[in-house]
């Protein structure tokens, strides 16, 4: 299952409307010229089972919170990044995730 991980441009003034701010206060301000595409992968490179899009979200946490694979190069995912998978994409929310999108496309 293929995905993509999205983090905010590193633009000064971007940054401190954005980064690490939950989906109730970026939403009024939201959009997705302010991301980079950084990373993308498939997660059978993992031997992950594939389930449902929130336990995927969850592996993809996992992986990329904390045992970075030797190629990444962003950082830990946190708040305000987004993942999409199966044609959708999620927002990092500070509890959960939130599909947006409804607001991308």
């Amino acid at each position: 299952m293929k995905f993509t991980i999205y983090q905010i441009k590193e633009i000064e003034n971007i940054n401190s409307k954005f980064l690490f701010r939950p989906w109730r206060i970026v939403n009024k301000i939201f959009s997705f010229d302010n991301y980079n595409n950084i990373y993308e992968n498939d997660l059978n490179n993992w031997d992950v089972d594939e389930t449902d899009d929130i336990n995927m979200l969850e592996i993809i946490y996992s992986i990329f919170n904390g045992r970075h694979p030797e190629d990444y190069t962003g950082r830990s995912i946190s708040v305000s990044d987004i993942v999409e998978l199966n044609n959708k994409f999620y927002f990092c929310d500070s509890f959960g995730w939130k599909d947006i999108t409804n607001f991308i496309k």
